[in-house]
C-alpha cells in the first residue's frame, strides 16, 4: 500500500469514526441519563454482574461515587442488587 493509499484509509476511517461518534451522542441523549450512568450500565451488560468496588475500579472511581450512581440506577429500574453470599457485610 502506497502511502497515497494508507492516508486515503485513514481518513476515510476518521470521518467514519466522527459519524459514528455523533450517533453515539444523539443516542446517548435520547436515554436521558447521565454520562456515568450510561458507562456503569455499559460495563455491567458487556461484563456482567459484579461488586460494587469491582465496577468503581472499572469505571475508575471511588466506591461512594459507585454506589451513589447504582443506587440512582436502582430506583430507576435499571439494575437490581443482590447479596454477594461470599461477603457477610
Amino acid at each position: 500500500m502506497s502511502k497515497t493509499d494508507a492516508v486515503d484509509v485513514a481518513e476515510r476511517v476518521h470521518k467514519a469514526a466522527i459519524r459514528m461518534l455523533r450517533a453515539a451522542r444523539v443516542a446517548d441523549a435520547s436515554t436521558g441519563l447521565s454520562a456515568p450512568k450510561l458507562s456503569a450500565l455499559s460495563v455491567l451488560v458487556f461484563g456482567g454482574a459484579m461488586s460494587l468496588s469491582a465496577l468503581a475500579k472499572a469505571e475508575q472511581v471511588t466506591a461512594p461515587t459507585m454506589s451513589k450512581l447504582v443506587g440512582d440506577l436502582e430506583a430507576e429500574g435499571l439494575v437490581a442488587k443482590r447479596a454477594d453470599k461470599t461477603d457477610k457485610r
